[in-house]
């Protein structure tokens, strides 16, 4: 993961940075299977922090909103 993480939900994004990077554009229904337990409130909260840092895109079809990452160049 492209930065530093201090926080108790860091694994829990790390997996969803790890999953959307592999898989492409997703839904935040499509991360639930894979954070067994986790409400979709709280999946939607990390894909729209992981937005702020930078790390990823977002767009909005009718109800869906996709998410997918950015590309990081690292000097």
């Amino acid at each position: 993961l492209p930065f530093a993480c201090f926080v108790e939900n860091c694994q829990r994004q790390k997996k969803i940075f790890e999953y959307v990077t592999k898989n492409g554009k997703t839904l935040a229904v499509d991360l639930e299977p894979i954070l067994e337990g986790v409400n979709i409130r709280t999946i939607r909260r990390d894909l729209e922090e992981l937005t702020k840092l930078g790390l990823m895109s977002r767009e909005a079809k009718g109800r869906q909103i996709f998410f997918w990452t950015k590309k990081i160049q690292v000097a």
